[in-house]
């Protein structure tokens, strides 16, 4: 993503009198800073809709996920009167930090759409 910013911008904080260490932390940190972000929020969602993973890794029903119980208390509704109230609750509750890291962020986002505008 880097190498997507304009050479310019660094030879102008060059001229400014910045250093290597400035540019980077001054210029080039704040334009990749939505970036950056975004791949967090991705990444921090895919860790946590996993499936697979601790479904493979861990062998203690206690560590399980929240991702793993609902798959479980659905299989157990087969067997039962289907308690759908309780499936939404749960589901909400594994929707909730997602939703919520999201609204946090996306403040950040908006901002990296108006970082790379011109003014005038």
């Amino acid at each position: 993503f880097f190498l997507t910013i304009p050479r310019e911008m660094e030879e102008a904080a060059t001229i400014d009198g910045a250093n290597t260490v400035q540019i980077f932390f001054y210029v080039m940190l704040p334009l990749v800073k939505p970036a950056f972000l975004a791949i967090g929020v991705l990444a921090f969602t895919g860790n946590w809709n996993n499936f697979q993973g601790p479904l493979i890794y861990l062998n203690t029903t206690q560590l399980f996920p929240l991702v793993l119980a609902i798959q479980f208390f659905q299989r157990s509704l087969s067997t039962n009167a289907p308690k759908w109230h309780y499936m939404m609750a749960m589901s909400t509750m594994m929707a909730a930090p997602i939703l919520l890291l999201f609204f946090l962020a996306q403040r950040y986002f908006i901002e990296g759409l108006n970082v790379g505008a011109v003014k005038g």
